[in-house]
């Protein structure tokens, strides 16, 4: 199993996805799509607790877990998943280096995509498991 920890930044929660944009958008297909879903699980609504979202990727399904933080340094507490969809809903990965080094676009098989930043030097290697799409903006 593959972990990788995205990025959660209270400054590129929701409000990167409706507000500051650097580069076109950062979702398409609506909330209620595999893209929003996605974007939804990296960065709920209401954090509850100080949980960091995890992307798995098991060889049937891509998960999004939530790791709980310990009460000491370095420790990590109780794990809770999160939203999860099958592999071969992902449609294409593209990373889009010219917005920043760790922003990837995960396309789905319903047309939604959803923009995320993997903060890993091993998010490459994560995104390479999946068909990747030409580089560049999304059409």
């Amino acid at each position: 199993m593959d972990l990788l920890a995205a990025r959660r930044d209270p400054r590129d929660g929701p409000r990167a996805l409706r507000g500051r944009r650097p580069k076109g958008k950062a979702l398409k297909g609506g909330w209620g799509s595999l893209g929003g879903g996605l974007a939804t699980a990296l960065w709920p609504r209401v954090p509850t607790t100080d949980a960091l979202p995890v992307l798995q990727l098991t060889d049937r399904h891509l998960h999004v877990s939530y790791v709980q933080r310990g009460r000491r340094r370095g420790e990590l507490g109780a794990v809770e998943p999160g939203w999860s969809v099958a592999a071969g809903e992902v449609a294409w990965v593209r990373h889009r280096t010219d917005i920043d080094a760790d922003t990837f676009e995960f396309g789905f098989t319903d047309g939604s995509w959803a923009r995320v930043q993997l903060r890993s030097q091993h998010a490459v290697y994560f995104t390479k498991c999946f068909p990747q799409a030409a580089p560049g903006r999304p059409w």
